[in-house]
């Protein structure tokens, strides 16, 4: 204590203090699950075809209370399977995920952790041959392609959003990106 003044002292504490009410004030800014209608959904065991209207099915994994695989609506959002799976955990990192997002048939959302730093644990199913799926990739996935910044990202994200990718040739119909660019890509992206 002799090192300190009490100024000083005072001073750390202040900022400790400052330091915590940042931390739990950013963790009370997440998106509350409650206040969206919930779903009736409970996990699915997958066995030939889903019966009734229209359905897709997702794997909801990581930062949720009850991980699993869910049967929903087609056109349901990301949202609304991280709610089927029991909500988020007091750890996910809602700001990583677009909750908006529209689902796609048999794809894995895995909610990440606040503890975590890699942000490719936020993105869609990671390709095993390690290409980026461009029918699926959030914008910081795809940002990580050669040659592609935010505004490209998100006019390929754009793009998609009225029309699937049938090729990986078709990435040169959005705008700005071109023979050269697809030259640089086209060994790094998917669209399976």
């Amino acid at each position: 204590m002799d090192r300190f003044t009490k100024r000083e002292m005072i001073l750390l504490g202040a900022l400790i203090a400052l330091a915590g009410l940042l931390f739990f004030g950013r963790q009370m800014q997440r998106v509350d699950l409650g206040e969206i209608e919930r779903l009736e959904a409970e996990p699915v065991e997958i066995s030939g075809e889903v019966e009734g209207e229209a359905e897709l099915v997702v794997h909801v994994a990581g930062e949720v209370f009850e991980p699993g695989v869910y049967a929903l609506r087609m056109g349901a959002r990301v949202i609304e399977a991280i709610q089927a799976a029991g909500g988020e955990t007091n750890f996910a990192d809602m700001e990583r995920l677009n909750l908006a997002r529209t689902l796609v048939d048999g794809e894995q959302i895995i909610v990440p952790s606040t503890l975590e730093t890699d942000v490719q644990t936020a993105t869609s199913e990671p390709q095993a041959d390690g290409k980026v799926n461009i029918n699926r990739a959030e914008e910081a996935e795809l940002e990580g392609l050669t040659g592609i910044g935010p505004s490209k990202a998100q006019a390929i994200i754009d793009y998609r959003t009225e029309h699937a990718f049938q090729s990986i040739e078709e990435i040169q119909s959005v705008s700005g990106i071109g023979e050269k660019t697809y030259e640089k890509i086209r060994d790094q992206i998917t669209i399976n």
